[in-house]
Parts: C-alpha cells; sequence; structure tokens
C-alpha cells in the first residue's frame, strides 16, 4: 500500500521535529520518490529522464527543453493537435511540476515556463532510473547532440536529424 510506505518514510525521517537523514532515510526516501516516477505515463518518464542530461541546480530553459524533447521523438502525436513544440513541452512540463517532479519558474507576464531544475533529491533518482534503462544513455563529453529540424511541405511535416558534436 503506497499509503502505508508514505507515514512509514514520515516516521523515519521527521525525529523531534527536524529532518533526520542519514543512509537509511535517504534510501527510503529514495524509494518513496521513486514511486512517484513510476506512476508517471511513459511519455512524461521520458521527460523526466531526459532531464539527467542536466548538470545539478542548473536552470533549464523551457523553451530549449521542448525542442530537445521533439527532436529526441518523446512527444506524442496525440497531444499536438495544431499545437506548437513549445505548447507541448509547456503542458509536459505543467504535469511534471502539477506531480512535483520538477521545479519551475513562470514569466510574470506570459505565465509560460520559463526555466526549471530538479531537486538534488530528484535528481538521485532521475540519474539512477536513467542508469537502469539500457536504452537511455547519458552523454559523456564530448557530447552528441541530435538536432532535430522539422520541414513543413505541403501539408506534412517531415523531421530531418542532424548528429553533431558540442
Amino acid at each position: 500500500m503506497i499509503g502505508e510506505d508514505y507515514l512509514r518514510i514520515l516516521d523515519l525521517i521527521i525525529v523531534g521535529g527536524r529532518t533526520n537523514f542519514n543512509d537509511d532515510n535517504n534510501n527510503t526516501c529514495n524509494y518513496v520518490l521513486s514511486l512517484s516516477f513510476e506512476e508517471l505515463p511513459s511519455y512524461l518518464k521520458h521527460c523526466f529522464l531526459y532531464l539527467a542530461h542536466f548538470p545539478e541546480d542548473y536552470k533549464i530553459k523551457v523553451e530549449n527543453l521542448s525542442y530537445y524533447w521533439a527532436a529526441e521523438g518523446i512527444f506524442q502525436p496525440r497531444h499536438y493537435d495544431g499545437e506548437t513544440i513549445r505548447d507541448v513541452g509547456d503542458s509536459y512540463m505543467d504535469e511534471l511540476v502539477r506531480r512535483n517532479m520538477v521545479i519551475s519558474e513562470r514569466d510574470v507576464e506570459t505565465e509560460r515556463f520559463e526555466t526549471c531544475h530538479l531537486h538534488d533529491m530528484m535528481r538521485e533518482v532521475c540519474l539512477l532510473k536513467a542508469k537502469k534503462k539500457t536504452s537511455y544513455k547519458l552523454p559523456v563529453p564530448p557530447f552528441n547532440c541530435k538536432l532535430a529540424v522539422y520541414c513543413h511541405i505541403s501539408q506534412a511535416c517531415l523531421p530531418i536529424s542532424y548528429y553533431f558534436t558540442c
């Protein structure tokens, strides 16, 4: 039962009104945070795992991230019926923020997501999950990047991918 796990974790973490993080509690916290990951739909799992590419405490520009996700083919076709890549990226980011998987900041005027980053503990979970996925490779410098350009030819959107070293 998930509810029992959360109560047990709460008892282990909070000791005398203070947070007590030792190795056992840290492993238990990672387990509970992993439960949040397991509840994500598959497309959001890929979005979340992609964040493992970025350094700790790095402020990721959500607009760029949307294009990275699109270049990797993470977007589900049913999610962008007439929407821009940025709109789909914002909707995915909104889901991750609502699930407390990602911390994000919005632009005051446009209310669009501007930057995001992972909490340190959530980043640990992200790195652990990314390493377990055999199909998911974390980059090793020099980074091999993939750039996808979408060409609109007579109502068809054709992806063209380029690989380069960055």
